[in-house]
């Protein structure tokens, strides 16, 4: 069944089963709307609910089969066909409001997005509830910290910088937001995700809950290696702990990682993205928990930034699904919320061996940008020091992705 047909086939069903009610005429819309005005206004409501109701509709579809799969996997029983939502979300275009109408009502044609913290309001956040002021170094010096994190940590070059290419489009600073320029700083979050593996507020609080006391031994460290640093790093330190205890407030899930990162306290924690020494690690302990998961998964060593990427994209099941049948053929739609699949147009009517295919071809494309150059810079920088292995920043890049 195309999905053509299937959004007709919404479309009717919500005509026939939704009668939307018309907006009261108030004293002000007889005030300000003629009566020509005020049908048309009508109309435009009445359409919008219709559409709304096609969306409800599907998500809703999506929602229950993604539980249906969890409890399978739960109970120990396959996954089929079935239990995937087969078609793409309803291509429903905008309905705006007439213009003479916007401008008569005084409201804009489109109505106005929610608004999502920056980092500004993340940094008082953490200022205010936890004391905690990110220590923020250069971006030079951000990327090869980071690039020591990875190593030490185990994880392939290749992966970790085929990752920032994706996310960051190649070009992008330990600082950068989605949804913000970070050249000219221009434009609006369009989400909380921060830093080269852009990590959302909720990912965060979860990496927290669980290495929370790696982070304040190695703070604990560099306060017993600099003396003269040491005032400074146990009020770092006393901040840390009460984020720590912050995250660990709540059942370590995500559904109630992302209900504390909609409270200041919880979204203050984010700050430590952006902190020179806890955020690399901070962001590299996810992509090893995620190369960890998905050779366990997956039963082979050699993983994909791709592959890596996709589970960093939709989170780690999720990425699996999508990486194994038979949810390489399915629709991205069952493994995104309705909201995060509006976020990242990349996702959008591909199946997800498609979005595989998509994400290994914009990585060769940003592999070239200046921003990966200098990462693949500091990589080579480190192996050199010391060292008479061969450079695996550069050796990394005629491997298979």
């Amino acid at each position: 069944m195309t999905v053509v047909r299937v959004v007709s086939i919404l479309v009717v069903s919500a005509l026939l089963s939704v009668v939307p009610p018309a907006p009261a005429k108030s004293d002000e819309m007889r005030r300000l709307l003629s009566a020509e005005q005020h049908h048309r206004y009508e109309q435009v409501i009445a359409r919008r609910q219709v559409q709304a109701s096609v969306r409800v509709r599907y998500w809703s579809e999506a929602e229950r089969l993604r539980a249906v799969r969890q409890a399978k996997r739960r109970s120990g029983q396959p996954v089929g066909d079935a239990d995937f939502i087969r078609q793409h979300p309803p291509q429903l275009p905008p309905i705006a409001m007439p213009a003479d109408i916007a401008v008569s009502l005084r409201r804009p044609a489109v109505g106005p997005q929610s608004a999502v913290p920056s980092i500004a309001d993340i940094m008082t956040a953490a200022r205010e509830h936890h004391g905690f002021q990110p220590r923020l170094v250069s971006e030079a010096d951000f990327k090869r910290r980071y690039a020591e994190a990875a190593l030490a940590a185990g994880l392939e070059p290749l992966h970790v910088i085929r990752v920032f290419a994706l996310e960051t489009g190649g070009m992008g600073t330990f600082d950068m937001q989605s949804g913000i320029n970070h050249q000219t700083g221009q434009g609006r979050p369009a989400s909380t995700a921060i830093g080269y593996s852009q990590l959302l507020a909720a990912n965060t609080i979860g990496e927290l809950a669980k290495h929370g006391e790696t982070f304040i031994r190695t703070l604990e460290r560099s306060a017993s290696q600099t003396p003269s640093l040491k005032r400074e790093l146990a009020h770092r330190i006393q901040a840390l702990r009460s984020m720590s205890d912050t995250a660990r407030s709540v059942p370590n899930s995500w559904k109630n990682h992302v209900a504390l990162a909609g409270t200041a306290p919880g979204l203050g924690i984010h700050a430590l993205n952006l902190d020179g020494e806890i955020g690399p690690m901070l962001q590299i302990g996810k992509l090893r928990e995620l190369l960890f998961t998905a050779r366990r998964e997956l039963g082979r060593d050699q993983i994909t930034g791709a592959e890596l990427e996709i589970m960093n994209l939709a989170g780690p099941r999720n990425g699996l699904d999508m990486i194994q049948e038979p949810g390489r053929r399915m629709p991205t739609a069952n493994f995104f919320t309705s909201g995060g699949y509006a976020r990242n147009p990349i996702v959008h009517a591909k199946s997800g061996s498609e979005l595989l295919m998509t994400l290994g071809q914009r990585m060769d494309v940003y592999m070239s940008k200046s921003g990966t150059q200098e990462f693949i810079a500091a990589f080579e920088s480190l192996t050199r020091i010391g060292t008479t292995r061969p450079n695996p920043a550069r050796a990394s890049l005629g491997m298979s992705r």
